[in-house]
């Protein structure tokens, strides 16, 4: 079984990720950021769903291109590859967030993922060897669960609105190490549909 990694804590990891935010170089209204050790671009977008390597495209790009297409019909997924791990981007998506996607994913591994919505739907989830350990909707829980999650939640504040989302990525770069920056948001990465997105 593949052990879950040590968090890795930076004390500046929310007001990082609350300027990447702000600025828009990551989508605020509404993100899915996914991630995945240790596999290749090519075996994470096949167990994620997506339909094999696409075009090249920046996080901002893919997301005009939604913006451009009914939503129902096209679904895009960035794949990045970054320290070990594999990050998987949905501007205004959520299939990483989904249960089946990420036991797929962490067959043999460990997955992680967070998202919001528009509407304040969230989650912060973490998967090992094809079962999700623990999901957290991170707008309405009051209190972080306590479990396989704890150590990586654990100083976090999600009760600021303002800071809430920052604070759920710095949920991933506690489980991945990997700090994620306005250069790797705004390069373009394979871009691939995602087959089945319901």
């Amino acid at each position: 079984m593949v052990s879950l990694p040590v968090p890795t804590v930076r004390a500046d990891a929310v007001a990082h990720y609350a300027t990447l935010l702000d600025s828009e170089v990551l989508p605020s209204e509404a993100l899915c950021l996914t991630a995945v050790c240790g596999l290749s671009v090519r075996e994470g977008l096949a167990r994620f769903g997506a339909g094999g390597l696409g075009r090249e495209t920046t996080l901002g790009d893919a997301g005009l291109s939604l913006a451009d297409t009914c939503p129902e019909e096209l679904r895009l997924v960035v794949v990045v590859p970054r320290d070990g791990w594999l990050f998987l981007v949905e501007d205004n998506g959520f299939h990483g967030a989904r249960s089946a996607t990420l036991s797929r994913l962490s067959r043999r591994t460990v997955a992680a993922s967070v998202y919001w919505n528009a509407n304040l739907d969230s989650a912060i989830s973490l998967a090992q060897d094809g079962e999700v350990l623990a999901t957290c909707d991170f707008v309405v829980d009051d209190e972080m669960p306590a479990g396989a999650l704890r150590p990586f939640l654990d100083g976090l504040d999600f009760g600021d609105a303002d800071l809430m989302c920052a604070a759920a990525v710095a949920f991933l770069e506690r489980g991945t190490s990997v700090r994620l920056d306005a250069d790797w948001s705004v390069s373009p990465h394979i871009a691939s549909v995602i087959a089945s997105p319901e």
